[in-house]
């Protein structure tokens, strides 16, 4: 009985999810982080059917196959940097992470018979696991770092509900078979981890789709809530930040913004988002902080002044956030910045 109810559960869930794959793809103008999501839900799918027959018949099916559901940590902790991370980038170096979770297991497979040892298999193969847990965390450690500065409710929203429990279930999964050391799962962990999988693909085609009604239900369109615009608020904030330099405040952050101003967190948030268009605190803090860098780094009477002095002025902690804050917004550091304009 267990045994159907597991393969029933399989092949729902593996389609539930090649029809995510289909939604995604028609959104694809998006943004990378459509076609990341492509490739952590295939990744899934080829985890549910690695061991098929079908797949273990054709050589090029269990390749892709095996190389999807190697990388399936990867691709979340890459889904997790494209969507909480407004400053990712892709590049050559993502090759070197998935080769990074990909040799060990092919360095195994290509010298198992050298590498039967019985007591050093089981450690042997466990690299690979231990690797793809370092992306999990890595992934994880994304989404919470940058939840402090984000300005986008339906975002907080979708990183608490879905990143968090689909972490949860791999880190389960990859963690049991460390346990297991390449042991066959039970039966009804495997049927609890397809239902897991089912239900959060489901939970995602809802509340990121929609589903049309067809014929057979009567198709009520939904009206997007229109959120009214606050001058008020907005002059206020502007006055606090322009006004009274409050972005040089160390470690500000948006609760502390929201005290100064005597007002709620979530209408400060919504004003700086839909009204000043940051999705980002830190990227509204650092629109102020760097151009009252630059205009620090090219006065003559300031000369004297360092770099870590001026980080320090304008609220940094240490000079990392400051330099990188200052690359990505006028492309050089503040040492190349300074040589380059600093008035004579």
């Amino acid at each position: 009985m267990i045994e159907e109810i597991n393969r029933i559960l399989q092949i729902a869930s593996a389609t539930l999810l090649l029809l995510t794959c289909v939604k995604l793809i028609r959104n694809w103008r998006s943004g990378r982080h459509i076609w990341v999501a492509v490739g952590f839900t295939l990744s899934i799918v080829a985890y549910l059917i690695v061991e098929e027959r079908f797949v273990r018949e054709f050589m090029l099916a269990r390749v892709v196959v095996m190389v999807l559901t190697i990388c399936v940590s990867v691709f979340f902790w890459l889904m997790s940097k494209s969507i909480f991370d407004d400053h990712f980038k892709t590049g050559p170096s993502i090759i070197g992470w998935f080769l990074l979770q990909l040799m060990p297991t092919l360095l195994i497979i290509r010298f198992k018979d050298y590498l039967a040892v019985e007591q050093g298999d089981g450690v042997i193969r466990i690299v690979p696991q231990v690797i793809a847990l370092g992306f999990l965390f890595a992934g994880l450690y994304t989404a919470l770092r940058t939840k402090r500065g984000d300005l986008i409710d339906s975002r907080l929203r979708f990183r608490t509900a879905f990143i968090a429990v689909t972490a949860g279930l791999i880190g389960l999964t990859l963690i049991v078979e460390v346990a297991m050391f390449g042991r066959q799962s039970p039966i009804i962990l495997q049927a609890l981890q397809r239902l897991s999988i089912l239900g959060l693909t489901g939970f995602f085609l809802v509340r990121n789709f929609d589903i049309q009604a067809g014929f057979f239900f009567q198709d009520v369109p939904k009206t997007k809530p229109i959120i009214p615009e606050d001058p008020i608020l907005q002059e206020k904030l502007l006055s606090l930040i322009e006004g009274q330099q409050a972005y040089k405040k160390e470690g500000l952050t948006i609760g502390q913004l929201a005290e100064l101003l005597n007002e709620q967190e979530y209408r400060v948030r919504r004003v700086i988002n839909a009204q000043l268009g940051y999705k980002n605190f830190n990227d509204f803090l650092n629109h102020y902080r760097i151009a009252e860098a630059c205009r620090i780094l090219i006065d003559p009477s300031q000369a004297r002044k360092t770099i870590l002095e001026i980080g320090y002025e304008l609220g940094y902690q240490s000079i990392g956030p400051f330099n990188k804050a200052f690359r990505e917004q006028t492309g050089n550091t503040p040492t190349v910045y300074r040589r380059a304009n600093l008035k004579t």
